[in-house]
């Protein structure tokens, strides 16, 4: 094991609270290791070490949700690389990561206009498009910002994703924080917004409900 990797590992021990972890598998979120380290002591962890982009890579493959996520956030955002991209990929196994993985690190790199699309082609995993939905909405926190990307593209892929899925409510979190961002804009339109909610749900009841309630009275 590496030395940086048992220091932050050692760290990371010490908060590890049992129930908390046993909780959040009850709830679907397992993994092969989970000490049920809270988010705001993994990111006090992980700020002593970062930047390190080595270390976040070394310490990525291992299954230890702690690890994972302090990954996130000690890679360096500026040495992501498109070929590295399927690494970044292949670890993200639960909701959690997906969101944190879009929020701490791939909203900040350059490629993520590249990689929204790229996870958003058909036949993609479910938890990738999550994580393509959540990087757009991230990309959307600075909302006097218009995205390097087309809107109406983005949109119309998304709901391709969804007419193609047979239970689309995953997308429901990502897709709801997306729509609130885009409607955020200064020169966003509601009414559209609105009429692509209705769409979504000509695709997937279930999905639309949760847009309607979670996203929708921002458009009304």
């Amino acid at each position: 094991m590496d030395i940086k990797e048992k220091e932050l590992t050692a760290l990371l021990r010490r908060e590890m609270n049992g129930a908390v972890a046993a909780s959040m598998a009850e709830k679907g979120l397992v993994y092969g290791l989970n000490y049920g380290v809270s988010l705001a002591d993994i990111r006090a962890v992980a700020k002593g070490f970062a930047p390190d982009h080595a270390l976040a890579r070394h310490i990525y493959p291992h299954d230890v949700r702690e690890l994972r996520l302090a990954a996130y956030l000690i890679a360096d955002p500026a040495a992501v690389t498109r070929e590295e991209l399927p690494l970044w990929g292949e670890g993200i196994t639960t909701t959690e990561l997906a969101s944190n993985a879009a929020v701490s690190l791939f909203s900040k790199t350059s490629l993520s206009h590249y990689l929204i699309f790229e996870w958003l082609r058909p036949g993609t995993r479910p938890l990738l498009i999550f994580t393509a939905v959540m990087t757009a909405a991230a990309c959307l926190r600075v909302t006097d910002q218009r995205p390097v990307w087309d809107i109406d593209r983005l949109l119309d892929t998304i709901y391709e994703r969804v007419k193609e899925s047979r239970n689309a409510i995953y997308l429901g979190e990502p897709l709801a924080a997306l729509l609130l961002r885009l409607g955020a804009l200064p020169d966003s339109d509601p009414a559209a917004l609105a009429r692509y909610i209705a769409r979504i749900g000509g695709a997937d009841p279930a999905l639309g409900e949760y847009l309607v309630t979670n996203a929708g009275w921002a458009f009304d």
